[in-house]
């Protein structure tokens, strides 16, 4: 910061020797202004001590500099089909792979191409260029006439196979009807996908009749499934999870339903519930898995339809059984909540108004916030408070979901604005960056004009950046629906964070026609970077020896060439070493010396700014 002080003394000196009147004060100001910001090294106003020192004016002039100068726009899918209910993932190898799909409906159609199909679309080169899958995801079973689907969702494992979710609805005959919980795998980065043995998570049948009266089908229907997967180090780990409602069928069934899918199994289990009849109403559940292994579930509920919250609930047994769930904060969300019936959103189904609830688990292997959990809803106001205008709600646990913080509004909209905030989406990068995403509405009043926005966190959640637009143009939400049946925008977006960008995939209806397509932003965490696009890291990791006595190596095959962390982890989570090496393009043997570990169980991760690669040990002296 010397040089810094010196460059502006001397353009002052400058000024002054040339005459006092030869630029105007605020515009010199301008000229030092710039030429200090040149100077600054790279993220040093990230740093939460320096930007909470900050007037909020010149926060905010910081916040629209990097918005303008770095973030970049790029449409996943166009033309004419509408395009909703968004789910976005990222490979945990290599950050360049981007995986999206989205709840489709072709207006142009026939058939089952004027219902909603779920693609997938695929990105192997961070964002520049998509694919869509020839992955058909309709029924096998030929002659049926597909009624409606949606909800996909996805999730990697720790061998890089990557799972996928998604509902489908059809009619046989016009007689009977099934609603199918479905899923596959892919092995190659979501270019092909094949079905499980049984591909069914959950599978329900009944009469035409069962569509208005649900206790007809022979069993429960699954809806707002949501999958997640155990990347740690527990007897668990691979083990594939999913959440969803389970509701109707001759029970009449109203609960949070948890089922899992082992390592080497080609069917899920059978129900674990999270809830119990002291819910009368549950909806929207969400989950995670701690390094740990333990199973962290969230969702929307009230046992008394009066009053209704965000809950919270945990396993430590693979899913096997839950814990009483534990009210996290009261929510209040039109429609829902006593007294919130006559609130709407424009351009929201008054049946859509979900409070969407996303969990999120820190899984960084850092020792400070490392099995933090974090969570984000929409509502207007909590503890019976409500008030005019949607706003997005933040709360996290530091003790793996004992307790949890006060909720917070985390949108940076000034006291008392109207607007409306919704449907937001959380992530948490393997470096444990925390990022949100969401609807809003703060730069078009009396309008349903909507922006996409998003926010970030380097600290566990402690402090937030001042959110920012990530959008360039806003969608009139009025418009949205013509094309797709009325269906909307669905209640679901995307968000993959990397340790240096985050990539929100939202919905967008900014031609106003109707039509939706599916866009991304590439926002990069840090201002001035200069980090060039991601090109690739990890294309492969092994050891050998594997068990190993007091020695071993670990072999990479890099694509890029850079500064790498290899980081010893035990079974507790715990980093035993750590190793900052520079490493070339290509195969590297990386020695690792064992004799000072005890025995057991170790992962050994390698990452840089674009991926993360892990493998696990076994050392037996």
């Amino acid at each position: 910061m010397r040089h810094t002080f010196l460059i502006a003394v001397c353009i002052g000196l400058f000024l002054h020797s040339h005459g006092q009147g030869t630029l105007p004060k605020e515009r010199s100001a301008e000229i030092v202004r710039k030429i200090i910001r040149e100077k600054l090294r790279p993220g040093f106003l990230d740093n939460p001590e320096v930007r909470k020192h900050l007037p909020a004016t010149l926060q905010a002039e910081f916040q629209q500099e990097a918005r303008t100068a770095n973030i970049t726009e790029v449409v996943v899918s166009g033309g004419s089909e509408a395009e909703s209910e968004v789910h976005a993932t990222g490979s945990p190898q290599d950050s360049t792979i981007l995986i999206v799909s989205s709840n489709t409906v072709d207006p142009n159609g026939s058939g089952a191409t004027d219902v909603p199909v779920n693609h997938i679309y695929y990105s192997h080169d961070f964002g520049s260029t998509w694919q869509r899958s020839a992955f058909d995801p309709l029924p096998v079973t030929s002659g049926v006439t597909i009624a409606g689907g949606g909800d996909p969702n996805f999730c990697y494992d720790m061998n890089g196979r990557i799972y996928t979710s998604w509902i489908n609805l059809y009619l046989q005959g016009f007689t009977s009807v099934t609603w199918d919980l479905l899923w596959a795998y892919s092995d190659d980065d979501g270019v092909t996908w094949q079905r499980g043995t049984d591909p069914a998570i959950i599978s329900t049948t009944g009469p035409i009749t069962a569509l208005f009266d649900p206790t007809q089908f022979n069993g429960p229907i699954a809806d707002k499934e949501w999958l997640a997967v155990d990347r740690g180090f527990s007897s668990y780990a691979n083990t594939v999870y999913c959440v969803y409602y389970e509701a109707g069928g001759p029970a009449n069934l109203n609960a949070i339903a948890v089922r899992h899918l082992s390592p080497g199994s080609g069917s899920f289990s059978s129900s674990t519930y999270v809830t119990d009849n002291s819910f009368v109403f549950v909806q929207f559940g969400s989950i995670d898995v701690a390094a740990n292994g333990r199973v962290h579930v969230s969702f929307f509920g009230s046992t008394d339809n009066v009053n209704y919250g965000v809950y919270h609930s945990f396993s430590d047994d693979g899913g096997l059984t839950f814990n009483t769930p534990q009210l996290v904060s009261e929510a209040q969300v039109p429609n829902f909540s006593s007294g919130q019936s006559g609130q709407t959103i424009a351009g929201i189904n008054v049946d859509r108004m979900y409070p969407c609830v996303y969990l999120a688990v820190d899984k960084s292997y850092m020792q400070t916030n490392s099995g933090n959990a974090y969570l984000v809803w929409s509502a207007n106001g909590v503890n019976a408070q409500g008030t005019t205008g949607m706003d997005i709600y933040f709360s996290k646990s530091t003790d793996e979901g004992q307790t949890w913080s006060p909720a917070i509004v985390l949108n940076n909209t000034a006291p008392g604005d109207a607007s409306d905030q919704f449907y937001p989406n959380l992530a948490v990068s393997y470096g444990g960056i925390v990022a949100v995403g969401w609807y809003d509405r703060r730069n078009h009043p009396g309008t349903a004009n909507t922006d996409y926005y998003m926010a970030w966190s380097f600290d566990g959640g402690t402090s937030f950046n001042n959110d920012i637009p990530v959008s360039d143009a806003p969608t009139d939400f009025n418009t949205i629906g013509s094309v797709n049946q009325d269906f909307g925008i669905g209640e679901y977006n995307g968000l993959v964070v990397t340790e240096n960008y985050g990539i929100p995939v939202w919905g967008d209806g900014r031609t106003n026609d109707g039509e939706l397509d599916l866009v991304a932003a590439l926002v990069p965490f840090r201002f001035n970077t200069g980090l060039p696009a991601h090109t690739g890291s990890i294309a492969s990791m092994g050891i050998a020896p594997n068990p190993a006595g007091s020695f071993s190596r670990v072999e990479v095959n890099l694509l890029t060439a850079g500064t790498y962390r290899l980081q010893i982890v035990d079974a507790r989570g715990r980093i035993c070493t750590t190793s900052t090496l520079q490493l070339s393009a290509g195969v590297s043997r990386i020695p690792i010396e064992t004799d000072h570990l005890a025995n057991g169980h170790y992962t050994i991760l390698l990452r840089n700014d674009k991926g993360l690669s892990q493998a696990e040990l076994v050392i037996n002296h």
